[in-house]
Parts: structure tokens; C-alpha cells; sequence
């Protein structure tokens, strides 16, 4: 199994092959990404039932000004927390094999459908090699964010102590200091976000590894690691170009959006909550699909053994 070198118009037809997947099965992946909007909500739900009581318990007593609404209850946001954690751990992985399962299936031709995405819970070592995956995934992600504490450390301290001068400030009615953030600031921000969204290019690719070609964790991140310094060039063009891209169709949908909604809320304003609500439901349904596709091409022109779908 080896690693390729991809030019860069290849990766542009990840997209647009993602797209074409996408219109093949729509409904299955439709189906699927519902399934996946519900183990969200039912993984989520405890968590938001905690949050939602207490901050009901806080408004109706009155909270100090400064005062956490969380003090007194500590130990159970943080069992639920924990809960959470532990839940997502042991449910989302198999279910992303599952996805990417599902793609290729769907780009095969085979007979699969929207509970396609469940098969890997039946699958008990695809399911311990996907959770696997998951926890090395999130120990390097935590050994970037600890990297980047240590070399940001300094900055991050003054402004925290900035934005506490401020809330000081405001609480005995004087005029706060204007805040300050050192070029530093930005330094770290910029490589969380650029660091950030390759080793999330990393992981997926990586999964994918995982999910059809039986790979285990430590070799499918070794190589998804290679795959992406093999083609770092390329792959910082393709991702300013499609951030580019994403900003334009995020701003044109969110105009229209707008516009929409305040037309609706002039009619009737229960009808303009609902039709926004179900189109944003409707937008999550088409992303997860799209990401998963465009993810399973790339892992397919880089790490797998098949040409990419050319119709």
C-alpha cells in the first residue's frame, strides 16, 4: 500500500467527483447523515438537560454578578462532560468507518443504503480499530495544543489578564483600558487554524485508512502523516483556494438566507422560525454527505490502490 503524489488539479476533482457521488444515492446519504444528526442529539442530550437545568435554577435564584452559574454544580457538568466524551468515543468513530464504507459502496455500484453507516457496529474489530483511531487522534491533537500553550504561553496570559482588567473595570463602572493583542496573538491563532485543519484532513484520510483497507490505527496515521507532507504544497493551494470559495458560497447563502427570513418575518413571523430552521437542518443533512465524499476521493487518489470516479 503505497503513498501518492497527487497533482493539483486532481484535488480539485475531489470536489467535484464528491459532488457527483453526492447526486447518486441522495437519499441513502441523506438518510445517513439524519442518522448522524440523531446520535449527536442522543449522545448531546444528557449534557444539554444538566446545562439547560441549571441555568434555569440560576436565573430563577438570581446569580451574583462574577458569580459562575455553574458554581455548586461542578461535579455534575463535569461527570456529564465526562459522559459525553466517553459516549463519543465509543459511538462516532465505527460510525465514521461506516460512512466511508458507505462511499465506496455507492462508488462501486453495490446494493447499500443509509443504515449502511450502522454495519460497523456489528463489526466488532472495525469497531476497535476506528475507536483506536479516535484516541490516537486525540492524543496528537492534544500534543499540538499543549506545543502550542508552551510556545504561546506568554501571550495568552496577557490577554487573559487584559480581559479580566476589562470585567474589573466594568464592574466598578470605570472606563476600561482599549485591549491590545500582540502580533503573537494572531502568530498563534493563524497556525491553530492552518495546524488545526490539516491534522483534521489527517484524521479523515486516516479513518478512511482505517474503515477500507484494514489498517490499524498507528500505520493508518503513519500514513496519512505521509500523504500529507508528500503533497503539503499543493494541499496549502487547494485549501486557500477552497476556503476562498467556501467564504463566497457562505456569504451569497447567507444573503439570500437573510433576505428570505426577513421577508418571511414581515408575513408571518412562526412561519419565517420555521422555514429557516428546516432549511438549516436541511444544509447540515447535504454537508455531512459532501464531506464524507470529498474526504473518501482524497483518501482514494492518495492512499488507495483505485483510480479516482471519472463519471
Amino acid at each position: 500500500m503505497s503513498v501518492h503524489s497527487v497533482p493539483l488539479s486532481a484535488m480539485f476533482a475531489w470536489v467535484i467527483d464528491g459532488f457527483k457521488l453526492f447526486g447518486r444515492r441522495f437519499l441513502s446519504q441523506i438518510g445517513a447523515g439524519a442518522l448522524f444528526l440523531l446520535l449527536v442529539v442522543l449522545i448531546c442530550l444528557p449534557m444539554w438537560g444538566v446545562m439547560f437545568s441549571i441555568m434555569g435554577t440560576a436565573l430563577q435564584s438570581g446569580v451574583p454578578m462574577g458569580q459562575s452559574p455553574l458554581t455548586g454544580h461542578m461535579s455534575l457538568f463535569v461527570g456529564m462532560y465526562a459522559l459525553t466524551i466517553v459516549l463519543s468515543v465509543a459511538l462516532f468513530p465505527p460510525m465514521v468507518a461506516g460512512w466511508f464504507r458507505l462511499c465506496r459502496g455507492i462508488d462501486r455500484d453495490e446494493a447499500i443504503g443509509a443504515l449502511s453507516v450502522l454495519a460497523p457496529f456489528s463489526d466488532r474489530a472495525l469497531w476497535l480499530r476506528s475507536v483506536s483511531f479516535a484516541a490516537l487522534a486525540f492524543v496528537v491533537y492534544l500534543a499540538f495544543m499543549a506545543v502550542m500553550a508552551l510556545a504561546f504561553w506568554g501571550t495568552v496570559a496577557d490577554v487573559m489578564h487584559q480581559v479580566q482588567e476589562q470585567q474589573a473595570a466594568k464592574m466598578i463602572g470605570v472606563a476600561a483600558a482599549p485591549p491590545h493583542f500582540p502580533a503573537s496573538f494572531f502568530l498563534g491563532y493563524f497556525l491553530l487554524i492552518v495546524v488545526g485543519s490539516f491534522l483534521q484532513f489527517v484524521f479523515m484520510i486516516g479513518f478512511a485508512d482505517v474503515a477500507l483497507q484494514g489498517t490499524g490505527a498507528v500505520d493508518a496515521m503513519m500514513r496519512a502523516m505521509q500523504a500529507v507532507f508528500k503533497n503539503i504544497v499543493k494541499l496549502v493551494v487547494f485549501t486557500v483556494c477552497m476556503m476562498v470559495i467556501a467564504m463566497v458560497v457562505m456569504f451569497v447563502v447567507a444573503l439570500v438566507l437573510g433576505i428570505l427570513a426577513a421577508l418571511l418575518m414581515v408575513l408571518m413571523k412562526t412561519l419565517g422560525v420555521i422555514v429557516i430552521a428546516l432549511f438549516e437542518i436541511l444544509l447540515m443533512l447535504c454537508i455531512y454527505p459532501l464531506m464524507f465524499a470529498i474526504n473518501y476521493f482524497a483518501w482514494k487518489r492518495l492512499l488507495g490502490d483505485e483510480p479516482a470516479m471519472s463519471a
